[in-house]
């Protein structure tokens, strides 16, 4: 027979897990889409260590979240239908929330060429998210995990 602490901890667990599972259902099927609205950090080199995003407190943001950044592209098809593909740039690691609206994050690594050779990544993905930004390319920062 269950005692009164056991229900109500069960009932607390059952409710961890729930909120968990929708936290991963939401973050997969509506990921969150953000700009870099700076270049906070450079090395004297000039690469990119950190960046100012627009999200914080109010997108759920927390310290350690990692995001990625994406180059949107549309492509057309050879049945003229345009299909759209995200382009990994670099990935993003929260360093501090700032409030509702703004987030500092460090540079972590680039696409996933990058992320083979091992320590050179986070040079790489520093200077592949330096020269998308000095094209002016439309970046989105995005908390949609991507495949390895």
């Amino acid at each position: 027979m269950l005692g009164r602490g056991s229900r109500e901890d069960a009932i607390q667990k059952a409710m961890k897990e729930a909120s968990s599972q929708t936290d991963v259902f939401i973050n997969k099927c509506f990921p969150l889409e953000l700009e870099i609205l700076s270049v906070e950090v450079t090395s004297k080199k000039g690469d990119i260590e950190q960046v100012l995003i627009s999200g914080g407190d109010e997108w759920g943001l927390r310290a350690k979240d990692q995001l990625t950044v994406v180059e949107p592209r549309a492509f057309t098809m050879p049945n003229g239908k345009t299909r759209n593909r995200e382009i990994p740039v670099a990935t993003l690691e929260v360093i501090e929330v700032q409030g509702e609206g703004f987030s500092l994050c460090k540079v972590l690594k680039g696409g996933l060429k990058e992320r083979l050779r091992g320590k050179k990544a986070i040079k790489d993905g520093q200077k592949k998210l330096a020269a998308a930004l000095e094209a002016g390319k439309t970046l989105v920062v995005s908390s949609k995990p991507q495949a390895n």
